[in-house]
């Protein structure tokens, strides 16, 4: 039991959770309130894993679903989009009352890709170009979308530290982890003279499976994969000596 929530494997912590939400929900009540939200919520911030598991729980909004996990972030990707009925325009608060149909809506999908894939994709299957005699496949690395809040001492402004942050997250090596420790030397390279610790570094992962997985470290946030991150939501907050 402990190996199986436990990260490592190792069976020696417990820092992994999967919560089924059907739980929350019964024949006449959904998914539709804060009330449920917090009691959800209460102790994901003791694990440095949490998975929301939203089989069988009907809501708002969509999921993509993969035909194939093995082109899953490549060109050759065939995706499904699953459109609940009704849905929340952004902004409004969470009630039905608010939600809009969608059958007989005309929709317009936005959506931003990586084109350095379609060129790689097109190096590796041209034929005069390729130096393997197979069909090779470019794939996006596994994407970490990486949050977190920072509040410090002295030194620069949050705006003169915030670029420099999100260049450091970007240019994260595929192979290597985000370090906590990282993101503090840039800050304390500023100038800063304390931060407040510990600091949670969030990251939202889309997976093969085009599950979506939450992680949280006060250390380090990676899935054990190549990993592309970028920078979501950071929060600086410096405070006067």
């Amino acid at each position: 039991m402990l190996r199986a929530h436990s990260i490592g494997g190792d069976g020696y912590t417990f820092d992994r959770t999967v919560v089924p939400l059907q739980l929350m929900t019964d024949s006449h009540t959904g998914l539709e309130s804060r009330a449920q939200a917090k009691r959800v919520a209460t102790r994901l911030h003791s694990f440095r894993r949490a998975e929301l598991d939203f089989t069988g729980v009907k809501g708002d909004g969509y999921i993509l679903k993969t035909l194939d996990p093995n082109t899953t972030f490549s060109p050759v990707e065939s995706l499904r989009m699953v459109l609940s009925r009704s849905i929340l325009p952004s902004g409004v608060d969470d009630s039905p009352l608010n939600s809009v149909q969608l059958p007989g809506q005309a929709l317009r999908i936005s959506y931003e890709y990586a084109e350095v894939i379609d060129t790689l994709q097109g190096l590796a299957s041209s034929d005069t170009e390729r130096v393997v005699n197979s069909s090779p496949l470019a794939r996006h690395l596994i994407p970490h979308f990486v949050r977190f809040d920072l509040e410090y001492t002295g030194g620069s402004r949050e705006e003169d530290i915030q670029p420099e942050l999100e260049t450091m997250i970007r240019n994260t090596p595929p192979s290597d982890p985000l370090y906590s420790s990282e993101v503090q030397d840039i800050v304390r390279g500023r100038g800063a003279t304390s931060i407040r610790n510990p600091i949670d570094l969030i990251a939202v992962t889309y997976h093969p499976d085009r599950r979506v997985r939450l992680d949280r470290s006060q250390d380090s946030v990676s899935t054990g994969r190549l990993s592309a991150f970028f920078p979501d939501r950071v929060k600086l907050v410096r405070r006067a000596r």
